[in-house]
């Protein structure tokens, strides 16, 4: 890294290291007074985040200290001294290990949600897109390695200072590349595809305003016209009905218990889900 000012950027490493340190300490505590030591996978990778995060800042702390090829030319490298030299070299080593903590350490936060995720979904159909999120995450961390390891071929010309190796070897660019593409873009897609979908489902549900569109968890609309509401037979409440228009198809009917008597150990107030089957007879 000859010849660039890295005070702005050290400043920035710790602020955004103190930020993330404090957020996980406060998940970490709150998982404990909740669930107390029965953690999950996401628990333990926020301890491992929180490990390789601090070894990422320290590592970078080293490397800002002993530089590295970044930058280099040969015009720089012959007016090195041996000392120099030597730091140049090591502190490239250090940044060749330093990019797998960074790597492992996004994709343990990629773990983290994926583990939440697979909480929230349990019998949910929605839980099959985890299983296959998950499986693409895990391939795109093995791809992301892949890069790092043989995208400057052979390895020594990652901490070679002279003659320079290259901007294949010194720039890190396929590094970059591959944590755009891969990293972001493709184990995010899963996420923002579904904010695309619930909002074209909402602009086509908004050409009848005098319908009640309701969103379930298997992605089905159901569309009613009216509330009717039906006094209570035994004479202490009333019970609300959605009823929807007759299409020949079963539909599911949603109504609502508001008992005022005092048999609530009884009643209570509760939603019931029931589900109607509607037969036209028709005579011949």
């Amino acid at each position: 890294m000859a010849g660039i000012n890295l005070q702005p950027v050290i400043i920035e490493m710790w602020t955004e290291y103190a930020i993330g340190i404090l957020t996980l300490c406060l998940r970490i505590f709150g998982r404990v007074k909740i669930v107390r030591w029965k953690w999950d996978g996401d628990d333990y990778l926020a301890v491992a985040a929180l490990i390789l995060f601090t070894w990422e800042v320290a590592m970078c702390q080293v490397i800002a200290g002993k530089g590295s090829i970044t930058g280099m030319t040969d015009e720089i490298a012959l007016s090195l001294t041996p000392e120099q030299y030597r730091s140049h070299e090591t502190g490239a080593k250090w940044l060749f290990a330093a990019w797998y903590v960074y790597v492992s350490l996004i994709w343990s936060l990629k773990g983290i949600i994926l583990f939440f995720f697979w909480r929230i979904t349990k019998t949910l159909p929605e839980q099959r897109l985890v299983k296959w999120t998950s499986v693409v995450v895990v391939a795109a961390y093995l791809v992301v390695i892949g890069v790092i390891t043989g995208h400057c071929w052979p390895t020594y010309r990652l901490w070679q200072v002279y003659p320079s190796p290259g901007d294949d070897c010194s720039e890190n660019r396929a590094k970059y590349y591959a944590l755009v593409v891969i990293g972001i873009i493709c184990t995010n897609a899963p996420s923002i595809k579904p904010l695309f979908h619930r909002r074209k489902r909402a602009t086509n549900s908004s050409s009848n305003s005098t319908d009640l569109v309701t969103f379930g968890g298997t992605g089905r609309s159901h569309k009613v016209s009216r509330m009717q509401r039906i006094p209570d037979e035994a004479g202490g409440g009333s019970q609300e009905y959605i009823i929807g228009p007759i299409s020949g198809r079963n539909q599911t009917v949603a109504y609502a218990d508001d008992h005022s008597s005092d048999h609530t150990a009884q009643y209570g107030r509760d939603i019931h889900v029931s589900t109607e089957y509607k037969v036209d007879a028709h005579s011949s």
